[in-house]
């Protein structure tokens, strides 16, 4: 049963790890990276166990070239409206990466970061229960 902790601890640390270093990489690129408007061009279904819905951004950078590119948070409805405009930071050296500026794509994070410490809550009470 111990190694059942073992496999799913290093798992769920590993799942914080991405999350912070994305909050760390949105923060960062709110901070220095280029701000411009974006549109949602449509959306990208993703096909799994459980299906997701991420909107399709194109953006002009400063240098005049157009950049289409996936929004990295998605949910099983579409948050966004193809023609709705989003604001965007991205990297000068690699507008590719990008972050959109929205209240979702803010909070989405740190709601994973919470219903990952309730699932460590209800692994480490199953544990000391038995």
């Amino acid at each position: 049963m111990d190694f059942f902790f073992v496999i799913w601890g290093g798992i769920l640390a590993l799942f914080i790890f991405k999350i912070i270093k994305h909050i760390r990489d949105a923060t960062r690129l709110r901070k220095d990276g280029i701000k411009t408007t974006g549109v949602v061009i449509g959306s990208k279904i993703r096909w799994s166990r459980t299906t997701t819905v991420h909107p399709r951004i194109q953006f002009t950078t400063q240098l005049g070239d157009v950049i289409e590119v996936e929004g990295y948070t998605g949910i099983s409805i579409p948050v966004y409206s193809k023609g709705e405009k989003v604001t965007v930071y991205y990297e000068a050296s690699n507008p590719k990466n990008f972050t959109l500026d929205s209240d979702f794509e803010r909070a989405t994070p740190y709601l994973m970061l919470f219903l990952v410490a309730v699932m460590i809550a209800i692994f480490i009470g199953q544990h000391f229960a038995e």
